[in-house]
């Protein structure tokens, strides 16, 4: 049997190998990442609902808040009339 085409074919076997091996573990590592990522956008989404839910909230508290002090305002200006002498 010839020796060189065995040695020769197992040092391209080891590092036909040895490439695979490296491809398996980058690929595996993406697969993590990718895991990681689905999950970290699940939190984002949940937790953009939840600013836009309080964004919702304050801005139906505010509104209520800016109908109150026009009101306030408008019996402010006919109490001061009155006091400086002003007709409607």
């Amino acid at each position: 049997m010839d020796w060189t085409l065995v040695e020769k074919l197992g040092a391209s076997i080891i590092i036909a190998v040895f490439f695979f091996l490296i491809l398996k573990w980058v690929l595996e590592q993406f697969k993590e990442e990718l895991k990681e990522n689905r999950k970290e956008r699940k939190e984002y989404l949940q937790t953009l609902a939840e600013i836009r839910t309080e964004m919702s909230d304050h801005n139906a508290r505010a509104k209520e808040f800016h109908c109150n002090v026009q009101n306030e305002h408008k019996q402010m200006i006919e109490t001061l009339g009155r006091i400086n002498g002003y007709k409607n």
